[in-house]
């Protein structure tokens, strides 16, 4: 990729399409010690393997969550709405009885 956006972007799809496993992306990169962008790939991947599965939850992370210093919600949680369909909730913060969902920009997308 020509950019840090696209790389951290092409991990995330890969990831999230269940197209590789993170920690097989870990051992590459551990195998590679001067691939460029070898700081960034490691630090997405880190998040990723922390739950983030999207480009958008990656920078709800870095740019909320640690730069905030609030703690580690836990990710990806199962709930079920009153219709008994099965959500998946990106960041929950059970004590504080907080929840954040994520969405991207296709969820603008009419189409």
């Amino acid at each position: 990729m020509h950019t840090d956006r696209g790389a951290e972007a092409v991990l995330a799809a890969g990831v999230q399409q269940r197209l590789v496993r993170p920690a097989d992306l870990v051992a590459v990169v551990a195998g590679h010690p001067r691939l460029h962008r070898r700081t960034i790939i490691l630090s997405t991947l880190g998040d990723i393997m922390g739950g983030a599965e999207a480009l958008s939850e990656i920078d709800f992370t870095r740019l909320v969550i640690r730069a905030f210093g609030l703690p580690e919600p836990t990710r990806q949680t199962v709930r079920y709405d009153s219709r008994n369909r099965r959500r998946w909730l990106d960041a929950v913060w059970e004590e504080a009885r907080i929840i954040v969902e994520i969405d991207g920009i296709h969820h603008m997308d009419a189409a």
